[in-house]
């Protein structure tokens, strides 16, 4: 029995000196790609050996979570495991882009752009593009700026903008011209610019200036002079832009009727000739086929309020 009781005690002092096992505890660090698509939580930590974590990838707006890789992998989220070692996962996030342009689609106008396309911030392509409302795309149109309107060949340039036509537009801009005979004249002052046929009138007619391009859709307040109902519409061919003359097509339109007028300015010296003719014979309050008159160049300016 003595011995026993020295057994004990010799077994109480041997336990007693063993020092206390530390667990064994390793790292978790996690990463983001792209940087800034979205977080994990939690990002980062230390663990016991064998303790079970749980980490969850959250997306930003316009990106979606794609997949887990490095010391873990797989496309679960929440992503639960055991960790074992010093542990580094990656959170992969892909942008929502369904035509792969670059441009989200919550902000791409332009869906389905064709693959390796440059496009704008509004994913667009210039193949999807048409600036000028041509009919011809950007990457094809090779007049830009087409008036509104304007008839246009497989390039998506009118006839004023080609380069064979030395413009009647350019050359006399703004210069302007006043009736040689003022008491039988409709206008008295007659100017172009680069895209407008501009002119002053008054007495019976009943407005003072007005500008109609010279190519594209017009304004119907020109109705006025005919002391006709509105509503029109206005569109104009430029059917000569040369360096000395310039032939107008005016197409008017109401109700599916249309009428064809035809304007001439044609410069002979410092004589400017202007021919009207118009082809439709019931035109309102007035009788005439052709009205034809003579300006010279002036320095005085039109009164336009």
């Amino acid at each position: 029995m003595k011995y026993l009781y020295y057994l004990f005690i010799l077994s109480f002092l041997l336990i007693s000196c063993e020092e206390e096992v530390t667990p064994v505890k390793y790292t978790l660090t996690t990463q983001v790609t792209p940087s800034a698509a979205g977080t994990v939580n939690p990002s980062s930590g230390t663990y016991d050996e064998g303790s079970s974590v749980t980490i969850t990838a959250s997306p930003i707006t316009n990106y979606k979570f794609l997949k887990w890789t490095g010391t873990g992998s797989g496309t679960a989220n929440p992503l639960t495991f055991k960790i074992i070692s010093n542990t580094t996962i990656i959170a992969e996030f892909e942008l929502i882009d369904a035509d792969g342009d670059g441009v989200t689609d919550a902000l791409d106008k332009c869906p389905d752009t064709p693959v390796g396309s440059t496009v704008n911030s509004e994913g667009c392509a210039t193949s999807q593009l048409d600036s000028d409302g041509d009919g011809v795309s950007d990457d094809m149109d090779k007049c830009s700026d087409t008036p509104d309107g304007a008839d246009v060949d497989e390039n998506g340039c009118s006839l004023s903008q080609k380069d064979n036509y030395l413009k009647f537009t350019a050359k006399y801009h703004n210069i302007i011209w006043t009736p040689n005979d003022p008491s039988d004249s409709w206008f008295t002052h007659i100017w172009v610019d680069s895209t407008n046929f501009n002119f002053r009138a008054e007495g019976e007619i009943n407005f003072e200036c007005l500008s109609i391009p010279v190519e594209g859709w017009g304004s119907d307040k020109f109705t006025s002079f005919w002391q006709s109902e509105s509503n029109f519409t206005l569109n104009s061919f430029p059917i000569v832009n040369k360096n000395d003359s310039l032939v107008l097509q005016w197409k008017w339109e109401k109700n599916s009727q249309i009428v064809d007028e035809y304007i001439t300015l044609f410069v002979i010296g410092n004589t400017l000739k202007f021919n009207y003719e118009t082809f439709w014979d019931n035109f309102p309050n007035s009788q005439l086929d052709l009205y034809s008159e003579s300006f010279s160049k002036s320095d005085e300016e039109p009164d336009c309020n």
